[in-house]
């Protein structure tokens, strides 16, 4: 029995150091991984944060260029408009010419809106011209430089 004592003791000292030694290690692989999971905690945090912050960057700037686009549409309205200001229209009939220009333009679309609508050919009557934008059709008049 004593020699079974000392074969047995010394083994079962071997097998609860070893385990010691595993439970160690389990111990310090599970303290990695809490590691790495809270690396990857904050890193996923920092992420969300960046994006956050890349979307609002690009919200910004999607608001500065949608003002800067509305300010030019603007501008080029206002210079359309005083360039057609400038323009000498001659009023005959219904309609209004340019001496250069030998197609009408619409008179509601300039009284209403001050745009310089060319009218065209009305498909239904060969002496009637018709707005694109309005759809007035009127009496096609001679051209002003041609009366005189």
């Amino acid at each position: 029995m004593t020699i079974i004592l000392a074969i047995v003791i010394p083994l079962f000292i071997s097998l609860i150091a070893y385990s010691a030694s595993l439970t160690l290690k389990h111990i310090k692989y599970k303290a990695t991984i809490q590691n790495l999971n809270e690396t990857l905690s904050a890193t996923r945090s920092e992420l969300a944060s960046f994006d956050e912050k890349k979307n609002q960057d690009i919200s910004n700037i999607k608001k500065i260029a949608d003002t800067r686009i509305n300010e030019l549409t603007e501008t080029n309205s206002m210079l359309q408009e005083q360039l057609f200001q400038k323009t000498k229209f001659i009023h005959s009939g219904s309609l209004l010419w340019l001496l250069d220009d030998p197609i009408p333009f619409c008179f509601r679309c300039w009284e209403c809106d001050k745009q310089g609508i060319h009218m065209i050919p009305d498909g239904f009557h060969k002496d009637y011209v018709k707005c694109l934008k309005c759809h007035d059709s009127v009496l096609l008049s001679q051209h002003p430089k041609e009366i005189k």
